[in-house]
């Protein structure tokens, strides 16, 4: 192999090892990928992947607080699957317990919203 494509491959496993390291730690990485999916599928034209954009602010958001959660609890950041797994069944508890408070919610700030966006029936 020559000294320049020896270069470049050492360069390409050094940014696909960090890529891995990233996606490892990121635990929304499978949410990320789909929006990029979605934009190349689109050309990059970002209104068609509105719902794949908000889905992984979502997902940010989540384990933000769940980030902020193991803080204040004095637990390690770094997660096992099992963990992560956990933290999403909790949550989903947390909100099946609050199912009637947040359709309340929605019917309310839906009565505000203008007419141009019509609201889904709660």
């Amino acid at each position: 192999m020559s000294k320049e494509k020896n270069d470049y491959y050492s360069q390409y496993q050094r940014n696909n090892a960090h890529n891995k390291a990233v996606k490892a730690r990121n635990p929304c990485a499978k949410e990320n990928e789909i929006s990029m999916k979605c934009l190349d599928r689109n050309n990059y034209i970002k209104e068609l992947c509105e719902k794949e954009f908000e889905n992984y602010k979502i997902c940010k958001k989540f384990w933000y607080y769940v980030a902020q959660d193991r803080r204040s609890k004095g637990l390690p950041l770094q997660m096992t699957e099992e963990d992560k797994q956990k933290a999403k069944e909790d949550f989903a508890k947390e909100i099946a317990g609050k199912s009637e408070i947040i359709h309340v919610v929605l019917k309310m700030a839906c009565a505000q919203l203008i007419v141009l966006y019509p609201c889904p029936i709660y």
